[in-house]
């Protein structure tokens, strides 16, 4: 056998779901393997702009499309011809190829804490003292954990002379709100220094706010008080323990179902930054 024929490759992924899991549950994980496991090349699959989540063991990145319906860890690709005729037909040729695929017993984030990286660098300039995330999107027909776009409203006005304030998100899915500045659609790559670098982030709990949790950023999140099986426990749980490697700052309103009143919502940010 030649010794290209020789190479132990890691073809991770494709990830195609959610964002909070690929943060949370599969890119440590994907890390984990390619530096611990002794391969003499990576490949992962994910989609473009994710490139932040994996640069630092310089992986050879292929790139596919989120699931229009994305939602928790699905991820259908891996069964797909595509996969097949993108991934594996490429890769075999050149050495023997281990496959990492999105599948729930795989991903299991390890207890080596120097895996989960944190993201960001702190910059004064990009300091802010709220980040709104907005989310506005009924992505697997969850509309009704949109907050009004009143509520926003009036949150904004109460605090639009005392704070700096910015949105964040992407923008199909997110709402830019009066009296912050506009940084929807901003790359994860300079999204990332934002939040390590600004003291709050609010809004309905999201992939963006899991973001915040791996940039140091105290998050105020609301949601209800259900437990889902597939995040081992309640949201409450899931940000301040389980999916929470750093053990970030965060405030939770789980007592709401999604939908807090404005009044609770100013008197946490006034416990929060004083």
């Amino acid at each position: 056998m030649s010794k290209h024929k020789d190479k132990n490759i890691l073809m991770a992924g494709p990830w195609c779901g959610e964002f909070g899991w690929e943060i949370i549950k599969w890119q440590p994980v994907v890390r984990y393997w390619a530096t611990k496991m002794g391969f003499d090349k990576v490949y992962v699959g994910i989609q473009k702009g994710h490139e932040i989540l994996y640069q630092d063991y310089e992986p050879n990145f292929i790139y596919f499309e989120q699931l229009p319906d994305a939602d928790g860890w699905g991820d259908r690709h891996h069964n797909s011809p595509n996969f097949k005729e993108k991934l594996i037909a490429k890769i075999q040729r050149e050495g023997h190829v281990t496959i990492l695929q999105p599948k729930l017993e795989h991903m299991k984030a390890p207890k080596d804490k120097k895996i989960h990286k944190m993201f960001g660098k702190k910059t004064k300039g990009l300091k802010y003292d709220i980040l709104v995330n907005a989310r506005w999107t009924n992505k697997c027909g969850h509309h009704w954990r949109d907050w009004p776009l009143a509520r926003w409203g009036e949150l904004m006005d109460y605090f639009k002379n005392k704070y700096k304030m910015a949105s964040i998100g992407i923008p199909s899915q997110s709402k830019w709100i009066h009296h912050t500045d506009n940084l929807l659609g901003k790359p994860l790559s300079e999204l990332v220094n934002i939040m390590a670098s600004s003291r709050l982030i609010i809004g309905p709990s999201s992939g963006p706010m899991h973001l915040a949790s791996v940039c140091g950023c105290h998050q105020l999140i609301w949601t209800d008080n259900k437990n889902w099986g597939g995040a081992g426990g309640n949201n409450r749980h899931r940000y301040e323990v389980s999916w929470n490697p750093f053990r970030t700052p965060v405030t939770v309103l789980d007592d709401c179902n999604w939908k807090p009143q404005v009044s609770n919502v100013i008197r946490e940010i006034d416990k929060i930054l004083g």
